[in-house]
């Protein structure tokens, strides 16, 4: 406390232990019971605060809190502290004003450049307001600022008041000054939805608009905490956001689902949304967030997901691809495309497994998804063939073996189209050609680099990992930092079984639920009460003769009509395969009963060539086309080891044969050597031998004779009488243990 203020108190008789010192920035209230204060005959109507003392004269200087700012008025000390001892008047904390509160970095650069300026002008008045606040020196000083500055006293009044209601905070000249200094915007009342009714609340006479209140704010506050928390689990696009919110702040009841409920759907519970009057839309929330962040949102929006990778993956490429398409089947688009969710092994527990590759075949007219397929293989023909055959097989095998079987209810099995449009790189060659002469399929070929010819299947990619960006720790984001990151791969959850389900649940509600907006119904679709979801318009379109798919084919000529072709030559000794890095050959009772591998008479071919199908993963037989028929071959016994396995496996298995018998050859050689060596030898002693002794020479019918008499002398091996050690193991060294009856029972007697 000052020595100014000391010494009136004392003059006073006042206990200084009694009374609070005055400090800049208290505040004072009129008690309950005073409607009017009078403190150095100034009247005080309203609370009021300290903004500026002057301790040689004992002046406090009051200024209002409510309403607009007004010059502040000067108060003894001593009577200030009289009114306050007395009752009348009730001293507060110090006061702080919202702009007080900001920061200078905080502002926009607009604020920060009105405030520097601001500041500038009163910056002499700021440095001397012990002089300022008396009005004997105020005016002369007042009326000098504004001339050079070309404004208005009034002007200048409202820059100074402003700076000593904020505490003297610079940043506070940012904000609005004179009546909007501490201005408090009356709050909107609202009695009925913004915005126009929609379409469906004209024809149903149902209003689908809720009035936003308080509730609704706090929850758009937890729907945009998802986004801003970022890492692993956060809400990506504001649209995710706003779906995250849904069932957690608008369900109006939640069901659990019994084993047998939940082993059917292939889900444990069913949210029940309130109606859309009691709930906000997705626009209401976008709204409120422009509104709530301005510029700001396109930061933290760019900040979650790049701005490249939102236009290429977010915006709408329609194209031209769909003119002209009348019917379900006319016309399916197939791509594929790196799914960015790390996977595990469903054999091996914990072993990571990278990204699959996910084929999507979709169809133009309704949008159906007609079918997808996950695999690990590089994108190509033989990738291709598989996920056509995958999308078009009997829905109940294809079901049955990725582990959905409990949605067969909610699929619908289409044909082969009339038209497909496919990739350049894995369909534009030699190998695609017989599989689409096959299946009567004529196909369009994609411009290199244009994703517009093939818009929709493109477009339904991002819809396809459905919650796992937002949810999943395993999801690898799109940033190259994230690509690069290994930290996707460290917190993979999900098996193929599992992924496959959770795609399949994406599809589900995409055909049977998704409203597309952009389909325009006939007359008579609109007047069968159809709804603009794919699976209604698909099966409207097949009951009505509309649809254009081809017929559809069982599994097995399916699957031949997808094999890899490739040539057979029908030799006498077998039917050969070609093209394969081993010499294989087959038996066919169909072929050699035709008279095709009989010994060609003279003057024709030695082998006739015959285009067959084949499996790259399994060579146990093939599928030859003759006269128009196709029949089964079998391999050749000779080549049975090479059952099951691919030109990979089979080369594998061929190397491992050359090294185990590496080491034979190598013998081979020597014993063949030395064969020829001992064999030498022994012709060279029985030279020496007939050089001692005499040659008999004989004739034919003597050399007849001497061989009878010869065998005569020598016993045969039956007319030997066998020893009881003769059978001995040890000292015949036979090991075969089943043999060992012959020891104890003569040949006679186990007849």
């Amino acid at each position: 406390m000052s020595n100014v203020l000391s010494s009136q108190l004392e003059q006073n008789a006042k206990p200084i232990t009694l009374l609070a010192p005055i400090k800049l920035y208290d505040s004072f209230f009129l008690a309950d019971e005073h409607d009017t204060v009078y403190a150095s005959q100034r009247e005080l109507k309203e609370p009021m605060i300290v903004v500026h003392i002057n301790e040689k004269r004992g002046h406090a200087f009051l200024m209002n809190i409510r309403g607009t700012l007004k010059k502040p008025i000067r108060v003894e000390i001593v009577d200030l502290i009289d009114a306050v001892e007395s009752s009348e008047l009730l001293k507060g904390e110090t006061f702080q004003s919202t702009q007080s509160k900001t920061l200078f970095d905080q502002l926009s650069d607009n604020q920060k450049a009105k405030a520097s300026l601001r500041f500038k002008i009163i910056e002499s008045l700021v440095n001397d307001l012990d002089n300022v606040l008396y009005r004997s020196y105020r005016e002369g000083a007042i009326t000098k600022v504004a001339n050079e500055n070309n404004l208005t006293k009034a002007t200048i009044y409202r820059y100074l008041w402003a700076y000593l209601y904020s505490g003297r905070k610079f940043a506070a000249l940012g904000f609005g000054v004179g009546e909007y200094a501490n201005s408090v915007q009356s709050g909107r009342v609202l009695t009925k939805p913004q915005g126009r009714p929609s379409k469906r609340s004209k024809v149903t006479g149902i209003d689908t608009r809720k009035i936003i209140d308080a509730t609704d704010i706090e929850n758009f506050k937890f729907a945009i905490a998802l986004m801003e928390k970022g890492g692993k689990g956060a809400a990506r696009t504001f649209k995710s956001a706003y779906d995250r919110m849904l069932p957690k702040k608008y369900a109006e009841k939640i069901v659990l689902l019994d084993n047998r409920q939940a082993s059917i759907s292939g889900n444990e519970k069913e949210i029940h949304l309130k109606p859309e009057n009691e709930r906000p839309s997705f626009w209401q929330f976008k709204y409120w967030l422009e509104q709530t962040y301005g510029d700001g949102l396109v930061a933290l929006r760019n900040k979650i997901v790049p701005h490249s990778k939102r236009h290429s993956d977010l915006n709408g490429r329609v194209g031209n691809a769909y003119v002209n398409v009348t019917g379900p089947g006319q016309r399916y688009e197939i791509d594929e495309t790196p799914f960015d969710e790390e996977i595990l092994s469903e054999l091996i527990p914990c072993l990571s497994l990278g990204k699959p590759t996910l084929y999507v075949i979709i169809d133009v007219y309704s949008r159906y998804i007609v079918g997808f397929y996950l695999t690990f293989g590089n994108p190509s023909v033989y990738e291709m063939s598989n996920a056509i055959y995958q999308c078009l097989r009997d829905r109940k095998g294809w079901l049955e073996s990725i582990g959905c079987a409990d949605f067969l209810s909610d699929w619908i099995q289409l044909g082969p189209p009339e038209t497909i449009a496919v990739d350049n790189a894995e369909f534009n060659n030699t190998l695609s050609e017989p599989i689409l002469n096959s299946l009567g399929v004529r196909v369009d070929f994609g411009k290199p680099g244009s994703g517009n010819d093939k818009p929709f299947v493109e477009s339904v990619f991002n819809k396809l990992k459905g919650a796992l960006p937002h949810l999943s720790p395993g999801h690898r984001g799109e940033s190259q930092s994230q690509q690069r990151s290994n930290e996707a791969r460290k917190h993979a959850l999900l098996t193929k079984t599992q992924l496959y389900r959770e795609i399949m649940r994406v599809c589900v509600h995409h055909n049977t639920k998704a409203i597309n907006g952009h389909f325009h119904l006939e007359k008579e679709a609109i007047l069968d009460g159809v709804k603009r979801t794919p699976a209604d318009i698909v099966t409207w379109s097949v009951n009505n003769m509309k649809s254009r798919m081809l017929p559809l084919l069982d599994d097995r000529e399916l699957r031949l009509a997808l094999l890899p072709q490739g040539e057979v030559s029908v030799q006498q000794k077998g039917i050969f395969l070609k093209g394969q890095s081993q010499k294989l050959f087959y038996n066919c009772p169909a072929i050699r009963l035709m008279g095709l591998q009989d010994r060609p008479h003279k003057g024709a071919s030695r082998s006739k060539i015959l285009s067959c199908r084949y499996d790259p993963n399994d060579i146990s037989s093939i599928w030859i086309d003759c006269k128009g028929e196709q029949y089964e071959a079998f391999i050749d016994q000779k080549y049975h080891r090479y059952e099951g396995m691919n030109h990979i496996e089979r080369d594998e298995l061929d190397a491992l044969l050359t090294l185990n018998e590496e080491e034979a050859h190598q013998e081979e050689a020597n014993s063949q050597a030395s064969l020829y060596a001992n064999v030498e030898a022994v012709i060279n002693q029985s030279k020496q031998q007939l050089k001692q002794s005499a040659r008999i020479s004989s004739t034919a019918q003597k050399v007849r004779e001497n061989r009878k008499l010869e065998n005569s002398l020598t016993d045969a091996p039956l007319e030997r009488e066998p020893n009881d050690t003769s059978l001995s193991d040890q000292d015949s060294g036979d090991n075969n243990k089943n043999n060992d009856s012959t020891k104890k029972t003569p040949w006679m007697d186990r007849r």
